[in-house]
């Protein structure tokens, strides 16, 4: 049962980590269509390879910042269903 639980936690998880990171590699796409000119000397490889340190830099950003909250949302003993660990959840996430 409690294996069962992380893993669907787990999972959920790493979908929400997902999200994050697309929404910002769509944020960095956009800055570069808007600041196009800034950046049209550059070659394809160099922005290439830009973004994908960006999104290492935005994975390693997204995880720090976020650490307790997916710390406590992963504990396989602690279910949602106690007022007080939604409280906290809640608080952590705004």
């Amino acid at each position: 049962m409690i294996k069962h639980i992380f893993t669907k936690r787990f999972k959920i998880t790493i979908i929400w980590i997902l999200i994050l990171m697309l929404i910002y590699s769509l944020l960095r796409v956009g800055f570069l269509i808007s600041n196009y000119s800034a950046f049209k000397n550059i070659p394809l490889t160099e922005l290439i390879n830009s973004f994908l340190s960006g999104m290492r830099f935005d994975l390693s950003g997204i995880l720090l910042s976020n650490l307790f909250l997916i710390v406590l949302y992963n504990i396989p003993f602690l279910r949602p269903k106690y007022k007080w660990y939604r409280v906290i959840l809640i608080f952590l996430l705004f």
